[in-house]
């Protein structure tokens, strides 16, 4: 299974299609927030699951702040990671994570792309996709026989 991560686009449409384009067949695409509509124009050329978060930037959205899933069987908490402090390191949504018996985080919020595993939880923060980012980043999360990798994407030039 392989899902494309991407967050904080801020309206850079034409970043979030060269994302999901240059990854083939993909099982879901989510958006973490901060313009999490991007994504609307491509829900009906999609051929798989589209998930979209708000971030701080989508006021009066009403799509959920974060949401507790399971894909192939791992459970995933999704979320832009501004209610969990983020920017001041992840150890809060490390122990988020952990009382909600997530196994793997993908959060944005921060603009900087990370990967890295807190108290036996995998976090993973695909970067951004905002106009004029000097390195703009999306990411790959893969599940292959329960178990869970990332990597980090730079997005292709047009």
């Amino acid at each position: 299974m392989k899902l494309i991560v991407i967050s904080d686009t801020h309206g850079n449409y034409p970043a979030a299609l060269r994302a999901v384009e240059s990854i083939p067949q993909v099982d879901a695409v989510i958006h973490l927030g901060d313009f999490c509509d991007d994504l609307l124009p491509l829900a009906s050329a999609l051929t798989c699951k589209l998930f979209r978060l708000p971030g701080n930037c989508d006021v009066n959205s009403p799509l959920p702040r974060e949401l507790f899933i399971r894909f192939a069987g791992v459970p995933f908490l999704l979320c832009h990671g501004d209610a969990h402090g983020v920017k001041g390191g992840v150890s809060r949504l490390a122990e988020h994570a952990h009382r909600t018996g997530a196994e793997v985080v993908l959060f944005g919020h921060t603009h900087e792309p990370l990967i890295q595993t807190d108290k036996g939880v995998l976090l993973v923060n695909p970067g951004a996709l905002q106009k004029g980012d000097s390195s703009p980043t999306f990411a790959l999360v893969t599940l292959e026989e329960g178990t869970v990798s990332a990597r980090i994407i730079p997005l292709p030039d047009p």
